[in-house]
C-alpha cells in the first residue's frame, strides 16, 4: 500500500513470480499476495499462483513501472524500499532505500 499503491487504489493487477525455479510437475497453489501495512487495502495480487514456495523467498512484481516510486510514501512509518532494474539478467539498484533514520534526520523538534 506504501510501496505500490495502485492496486488498493484502484484495483490494479500487477503479476507476481516467485524467483526460484518453478517445478512444472508440482501443483500451483493460489495465494492472496499482501503488503506489510496492516490495512484492508494492502493486497497486491489477490489470486497469485505458485508452487515450490516457501517462507523468506523471493517474489517479482512484474509491471510496476514508474509508479511505484512516484505514488510510494512513508505511510505508517515504514521505510521506502529500494528499486531494482533487471538488465540483460543483471540486478542494478536504481534507488537506493531510504530508511526511517533517513526520513527522521529531517525533523526538527522545537525546544
Amino acid at each position: 500500500m506504501n510501496d505500490i499503491l495502485r492496486p488498493a487504489l484502484y484495483d490494479a493487477n500487477h503479476e507476481i513470480i516467485t524467483i526460484k525455479e518453478i517445478k512444472n510437475k508440482k501443483e500451483l497453489i493460489e495465494y492472496q499476495v499482501v503488503g506489510p501495512i496492516c490495512e484492508t487495502g494492502d493486497i497486491l495480487n489477490k489470486k497469485a499462483n505458485f508452487n515450490n514456495i516457501e517462507e523468506g523467498d523471493l517474489l517479482a512484481i512484474k509491471y510496476a513501472g514508474a509508479y511505484g516510486a512516484v505514488m510510494s510514501s512513508q505511510y505508517n512509518s515504514r521505510d521506502l524500499i529500494s528499486e531494482i532494474m533487471i538488465i540483460n539478467n543483471d540486478a542494478n539498484v536504481i534507488r537506493k532505500r531510504i530508511s526511517i533514520e533517513d526520513l527522521l534526520s529531517y525533523e526538527i523538534i522545537p525546544k
